[in-house]
């Protein structure tokens, strides 16, 4: 589809306006020639103006073809806006578990539907990786430091002590961390991209305060080598309840990590240091924390990427 005056391919934000010419200016030019040329055709026979309109009226196949093309970069715009809308329903929408207990295999219903929308197969919802609650005194599969770390098992509920890692865990590289805890005193803290008990990255929910006048806040803090890094706290929005469960999911992607609390993202931050490693919990000084499940889903999933796409913009050639 070109400019009428100049000949100029007209650009496709300009062809929603404007179909024919590729500016004001060219359409004023243009217009002034067409109102001389139907000067010209008013001194002519009604035979010869009429066989002039159908003339002008009659599409060549080439602007055929430039009508299907533009009618086809207007669905493409409407399926791209359809996955934003998706996007940002996924983003608020949060984590997968909303109930008591969490089901092995249960997929968040949203992340489904946009897989199966993009995907040129069916999309079998991921396994879940790694699962374990605690109705039975099982602790073999997380590893403490020598020594032990003063973890415990009490109706279904288990308590941390010093830092465990999740043993099957340390191995994996993009991953979900869930779980349900709930803080008994002072706050609840993880560990992730936890390559050993010497280099992990930290977080903690803290509550603050008593009850009348209790905030809410994430701590989180970088340890290598041994070594704690400066500590980062981040007011939350969230209002939190000592002895009240919640649910909570940490999103690992390459260097980017989010910290989500009941649906609700409280945290994103990148930090390059360590891009793999496994989970894990611990409690300081004063802290009592319990963990009624805990799971990790694998791997990179189609939101991430999806995200990340729209956070960095795409190079679609169709838009320039």
């Amino acid at each position: 589809m070109t400019c009428k005056v100049c000949q100029k391919s007209l650009s496709l934000l300009r062809r929603l306006n404007d179909r024919e010419y590729c500016s004001d200016e060219h359409r004023a030019a243009g217009t002034k020639r067409s109102a001389s040329a139907l000067r010209d055709v008013e001194g002519a026979e009604y035979e010869t103006a009429a066989t002039w309109d159908v003339a002008a009226k009659k599409a060549s196949p080439v602007q055929d073809a430039e009508g299907l093309w533009s009618y086809t970069q207007t669905a493409l715009l409407s399926i791209l806006a359809l996955s934003g809308i998706l996007f940002l329903a996924i983003q608020f929408s949060g984590s997968t578990y909303q109930g008591e207990r969490a089901n092995k295999g249960q997929t968040d219903w949203m992340s489904t539907m946009v897989t199966s929308l993009f995907s040129r197969e069916t999309t079998i919802p991921q396994p879940v990786r790694l699962y374990q609650d605690f109705t039975t005194p099982n602790l073999k599969e997380w590893t403490p430091l020598a020594g032990g770390a003063n973890w415990s098992i009490r109706n279904g509920l288990m308590q941390p002590g010093g830092l465990r890692l999740w043993q099957e865990s340390r191995t994996m590289v993009d991953y979900r961390f869930q779980f349900e805890g709930s803080i008994e005193s002072s706050s609840l803290s993880w560990a992730v991209r936890a390559v050993d008990h010497r280099n992990y990255q930290a977080s903690k929910m803290v509550i603050r305060g008593d009850r009348s006048s209790s905030t809410n806040e994430l701590v989180r803090f970088t340890v290598i080598d041994g070594k704690e890094m400066a500590r980062i706290r981040i007011p939350i929005p969230v209002q939190l309840r000592p002895h009240a469960f919640h649910h909570y999911e940490v999103r690992a992607t390459g260097n980017h990590l989010l910290t989500y609390l009941d649906g609700k993202l409280v945290d994103s931050y990148i930090d390059p240091r360590l891009s793999s490693g496994g989970v894990g919990f611990f409690t300081e000084a004063r802290e009592r924390s319990a963990i009624r499940w805990v799971r990790l889903l694998p791997g990179r999933e189609f939101t991430d990427q999806l995200r990340s796409y729209f956070s960095f913009g795409l190079d679609l050639p169709f838009l320039k």
